[in-house]
Parts: C-alpha cells; sequence; structure tokens
C-alpha cells in the first residue's frame, strides 16, 4: 500500500486513545495541542484504514507506538514507529508539542512513494506546523519555485517544484470511538504540489484537502480523504484512492 502513504503526506499521524474514559474536548481555543496529542513514550494506538477505489474498497490495520525523544534543528520531538499489520513494515516519524502548536517534521516522506517518484526530495528538512488549537487557519508550508535533484531507479533527474499547504480549525463534532460518543476538535489541511520533470517537460499537479480529528486525552480519533486524481501527461490519469482511518483501541502510559 505504499502509493496510498501519498494520502498522509500532509498529515500527522497523531495517535489516540486510552483505556479510561476521559472528558470531552473542550471547544475553547486555549486547549493545548499536548492535551490533544499524547506523546508519552510507551503509548500506543491501532488504526484501521479503509480504503476506497473504483468502486472496490481494502482494508489495512496498523499499530503506532512512542518510541523515544529526538533532537532535530535544536527542535525537540518524539520518535513515533508505525508497524503495519500486514507486512511488519515499519515507518518513523518525529512530532513536536509547543503550545497550542503541533509539528511533523518532514522525515515522513521518505516513507511516501508514488510508483518511485521520492517525494521525500522536493524540500529541505524542516519542521512543519500542522495544527494550531489556538488558532482559526495557519501556513504549513510555501516554497518558492525551485530546481532540486531527485534520484529516480538510479537515475539523476531536475525537477522544478513548488509546494504549499495551509491548515484551519474546523466546527468540533460527535465521533463514535469504541461505542463511546466523543467530542471532537476537527482540522482540515489543504496541500498543491506543482512538479515539473525538466529533461521530459513532464508536468503535473496535486491537489488534496483531508480532515483529521483530534479527541482531548487521546489523540487522532479518524482521518478523512476523499478519492482524486492525478493527470500525468504521457502516463495518463493515475487513481489515488480515498480513505477512512480510524481508531480501534489504544492505551495511553
Amino acid at each position: 500500500m505504499k502509493k496510498y502513504l501519498l494520502l498522509l503526506f500532509m498529515a500527522f499521524i497523531a495517535f489516540a486513545c486510552s483505556d479510561d474514559k476521559d472528558s470531552p474536548v473542550s471547544p475553547n481555543p486555549s486547549v493545548k495541542s499536548s492535551d490533544l496529542f499524547p506523546m508519552t513514550e510507551g503509548s500506543y494506538w491501532i488504526y484501521n484504514t479503509v480504503y476506497e477505489i473504483e468502486g472496490s474498497t481494502e482494508e489495512e490495520t496498523d499499530s503506532t507506538y512512542v518510541k523515544g525523544t529526538i533532537t532535530k534543528l535544536d527542535k525537540t520531538g518524539k520518535i513515533f514507529i508505525s508497524v503495519n499489520a500486514a507486512t511488519n513494515e515499519t515507518n518513523e516519524v518525529y512530532y513536536s508539542v509547543d503550545g497550542s502548536k503541533i509539528f511533523t517534521f518532514s522525515n515522513y516522506l521518505a516513507s511516501v512513494s508514488m510508483d518511485g517518484f521520492p517525494t521525500d526530495e522536493l524540500f529541505e528538512e524542516q519542521w512543519l506546523q500542522v495544527v494550531d488549537s489556538a488558532d482559526a487557519d495557519w501556513k504549513i508550508i510555501k516554497t518558492d519555485k525551485e530546481t532540486r535533484t531527485i534520484d529516480m531507479g538510479g537515475q539523476q533527474f531536475e525537477v522544478e517544484v513548488q509546494i504549499e499547504a495551509d491548515g484551519a480549525r474546523l466546527d468540533d463534532s460527535m465521533i463514535e470511538v469504541a461505542g463511546q460518543n466523543i467530542l471532537c476538535q476537527n482540522y482540515s489541511i489543504d496541500m498543491s504540489v506543482d512538479v515539473k520533470l525538466k529533461l521530459l517537460g513532464m508536468s503535473f499537479s496535486i491537489d488534496l484537502n483531508q480532515e483529521v480529528s483530534f479527541a482531548k486525552g487521546i489523540g487522532m480519533v479518524q482521518q478523512k480523504q476523499n478519492p482524486f486524481e492525478i493527470e500525468i501527461p504521457m502516463l495518463g490519469s493515475q487513481q489515488m484512492p480515498g480513505m477512512v482511518r480510524k481508531l480501534l483501541r489504544y492505551n495511553i502510559k
């Protein structure tokens, strides 16, 4: 399911739920992001993801746990390890919380692949602010149009790339988790990526919208993405699946 990881590129794998019942999230914007994003070492979350593409569905289960602490570019964060239940494939992602803000490190893109296209090489390593529980909207990333060299199958290619992503707070809603209705804070992420392979003169664009829901003392409860197409000259239309990733169970240490 590696191509499906593109859907998660602009998201952040926040993670979810403890064995004790927690109070619902307050709509008060002063709620700290650390309340929405538990990061205690040893905590774990298990999710089920349903992909929908061309009228059919596929499912997979993954577990995520907090392994330890790391410092990158003068910011300290936590190491999150995600394991695919079917393949045992693992991904390592870094997250950091600062007041109302949640950041993810761009190493997450190293796990993203679209038919061998190395999305992790499209911009410099950096921390990306993906949530601000105290703000209505914010800029996640905006790059100038620049030329970068990427490796595809051992061949070096020059690409011209520009990326922009914005986050926004949505209305709160109730979401059912393990038979319980939980009040969640909802966020949207809108991302656009424009890429041009200079040697081939081939250009394509990706426009995505995703919604992610968090609950206080739990983490990410749900993540939603509609199906979309990428039109690539000479290669035709590439259909990407929609998905719903939902919390099954969890344990917060």
